[in-house]
């Protein structure tokens, strides 16, 4: 099993890098609210960056695919307080992103899974 992973990993290593750079809108993140603002993210190089319900966020992520983490460190948000559905998707969104473990592109889908390659949410390319 180990075998098939590493050339898996090998073989993405090697194709065409696909553009994460640009505007992502969330489309699905399970257990956030449906009535609260949309957050989205921007991605440009190593940088992240959006709107996480409430507040602003930013993070460094890894842009080497030989490294098998997508962010390189935490992410820092501002600190305002939101009422109700809004500051719920963002401690969603948030407790999402702490989970991540990798993001790839799929279908001009932005989709983040846990350490597990298990689904956590997706965004689509809006720009």
């Amino acid at each position: 099993m180990h075998r098939i992973v590493l050339l898996a990993f090998a073989l993405n290593a090697c194709a065409t890098p696909i553009v994460r750079d640009g505007e992502w809108a969330l489309s699905n993140l399970q257990g956030a609210p449906t009535d609260a603002p949309r957050p989205n993210l921007t991605i440009e190089g190593e940088r992240m960056s959006g709107f996480a319900g409430c507040n602003r966020l930013t993070a460094q992520i890894e842009t080497d695919p030989n490294v098998a983490a997508f962010f390189r460190g935490p992410v820092a948000t501002t600190r305002m307080h939101c009422e109700g559905a809004a500051m719920d998707m963002e401690r969603a969104l948030l407790l999402a992103l702490e989970r991540t473990g990798d993001a790839r592109i799929e279908d001009n889908m932005l989709i983040f899974f846990d350490v597990n390659n298990h689904e956590i949410m997706r965004f689509v390319r809006a720009r």
